[in-house]
């Protein structure tokens, strides 16, 4: 029994050297003569994944990456291991799950903090445009010819004045057009009724 033990004790030691080394297939080999002679040894199976992983170290399992559970290696470990091992065995596959989390939580925190910058660009951006409308629309109503001046401007073939509510015109300022109602009033083009006296646009036009 004692010889036994001592055998299983060089095997191991040899297959975790081999494993420094990346001798993947004779680290293999180390841990499956360990099983043959104690098929219920559970550092022996943790050899294993280790080879299947090709991780050098058993305590760099931690920082695998994926979870451990669903790996029969693993699983036959955890069957077999007892007391702190197998406590060792288990810290393996939850630090990998709490690194995960982690992760997860710093990608939505990062999608966040992108969706908020975004939303606060989007709002400057208006903020500028709306700033540039209204300035424009200013300076668009400031270009627009007095009542008198567009009497004076309209006149027939002929050259004679024509009545400054006889006929519906569109005035194009810088990029707006805009209509002129018979009661006096200017409105965006598109409007189905004039704001100030409710005259439709089609009775403008019939007229």
């Amino acid at each position: 029994m004692e010889h036994q033990t001592n055998e299983i004790q060089s095997l191991m030691e040899q297959g975790h050297m081999l494993l420094g080394y990346k001798n993947w297939s004779d680290a293999d080999k180390s841990f499956g003569q360990v099983l043959e002679l104690s098929a219920d040894y559970a550092p022996a199976y943790i050899g294993k994944l280790c080879v299947q992983l090709k991780v050098q170290h058993e305590e760099n399992l931690a920082d695998y990456g994926k979870p451990l559970e669903d790996i029969e290696y693993f699983q036959n470990a955890l069957k077999f291991a007892e007391g702190m091992y197998r406590e060792k065995v288990l810290y393996y596959n939850r630090s990998i799950h709490e690194a995960i989390g982690e992760a997860n939580e710093a990608i939505i925190e990062a999608n966040e903090t992108e969706r908020l910058t975004r939303n606060r660009a989007i709002k400057e951006r208006n903020s500028r445009f709306d700033a540039w409308m209204s300035a424009d629309k200013g300076l668009q109503m400031s270009k627009l010819p007095s009542r008198a001046e567009q009497f004076e401007l309209r006149k027939d073939r002929n050259g004679n004045p024509v009545s400054y509510f006889s006929s519906r015109k569109k005035i194009i300022s810088l990029c707006r057009w805009q209509l002129d109602c018979k009661c006096g009033n200017l409105y965006d083009d598109g409007a189905e009724f004039c704001p100030a006296c409710g005259l439709s646009t089609a009775e403008e036009d019939n007229e």
